[in-house]
């Protein structure tokens, strides 16, 4: 007779961290909504989120300190929940934040992050001319661009200054007012990262 002993081991997962929507541009006159869904996945479905605390960070990618609000003080976050609110006009516009919330259930735990770039819908956006020899040519980070803001029916063309949101793959890089519709940047100046 042959004995076959089997031994089964149970590993434990990871938890699921997820912010719902992800990376996006908001304006800053609707009210932003972030929702977190963090599971569990070694318990059944309907208790996959029992048990979870959650912890909430921002940071001003712009500046790497707290998000600030309108006012120029830090947000508010609430603690130990899933999601967090903030009303129209609360966040200050023209910045990207990057907002992450840990869950842990002990001993395991998780991070999600999001981006979230506000801007303000209500003004006209207009588009700018890009000077067609960077898109082909190799650049130099030190060389000054020139652009011209494509004044049409919605701007004022008497307008005392223009202020200039510079966005990269969806996230502020930097802005700048300008008091001409025609202007210049040095590369080095905003893309210094890159």
């Amino acid at each position: 007779m042959v004995s076959v002993r089997l031994d089964y081991y149970i590993r434990s997962v990871k938890l699921l961290c997820n912010i719902v929507g992800g990376d996006r541009i908001q304006s800053v006159d609707q009210e932003l909504t972030l929702n977190t869904l963090i599971r569990d996945l070694d318990f059944i479905p309907n208790m996959q989120q029992t048990g979870i605390t959650y912890t909430w960070s921002c940071v001003d990618l712009n500046t790497g300190l707290a998000c600030p609000r309108s006012t120029g003080a830090a947000i508010s976050l609430t603690a130990n929940v899933a999601s967090q609110t903030f009303p129209p006009y609360y966040l200050k516009k023209y910045t990207s934040l990057r907002f992450s919330v840990t869950g842990t259930a002990a001993p395991k735990g998780c991070t999600a992050s999001a981006v979230i770039t506000v801007t303000d819908w209500q003004h006209t956006l207009q588009p700018m001319t890009f000077p067609h020899f960077f898109l082909y040519n190799n650049l130099n980070i030190n060389e000054f661009m020139e652009f011209k803001v494509d004044i049409n029916g919605d701007l004022n063309p008497d307008q005392v200054t223009y202020n200039v949101l510079f966005l990269y793959q969806g996230g502020v890089v930097g802005n700048q007012s300008v008091f001409y519709p025609t202007f210049r940047i040095r590369i080095l100046d905003y893309f210094s990262a890159f």
